[in-house]
C-alpha cells in the first residue's frame, strides 16, 4: 500500500516484506499467498480478490501515508470486494 519507484530492487524488497507478513499469518488449513500487483490498489486488489476468491485480505500499514488515507483505502477496497 505504498508508492514505490518501479525498479527490481524496490519490488524485491516489497515482495520480501509481503512474504514475511504471510509467514506470520499462516495457520493450519489456511493457504496464504502473497501477490505483488503494480497499479492503483483500489482497482487492482478487488479485481485480484475476485479472481482467486480470496478471503481474508491482510493490510500492513506503512509510514508513508496518513492513517486517514490508509483507512480510506481499506474501506474502499472492502466495499468493492463485498467485505463487511
Amino acid at each position: 500500500m505504498e508508492h514505490t519507484p518501479s525498479n527490481p530492487d524496490a519490488q524485491m524488497g516489497i515482495q520480501y516484506r509481503l512474504d514475511t507478513l504471510a509467514a506470520k499469518l499462516r495457520k493450519p488449513k489456511w493457504d496464504v499467498m502473497t501477490i505483488l500487483l503494480l497499479g492503483f490498489a483500489e482497482d487492482k486488489i478487488p479485481k485480484r480478490v475476485k479472481q482467486i476468491k480470496a478471503t481474508p485480505i491482510a493490510f500492513r500499514p506503512n509510514n508513508t501515508s496518513s492513517a486517514e488515507r490508509q483507512e480510506s483505502l481499506c474501506a474502499s477496497i472492502k466495499s468493492k470486494v463485498g467485505a463487511g
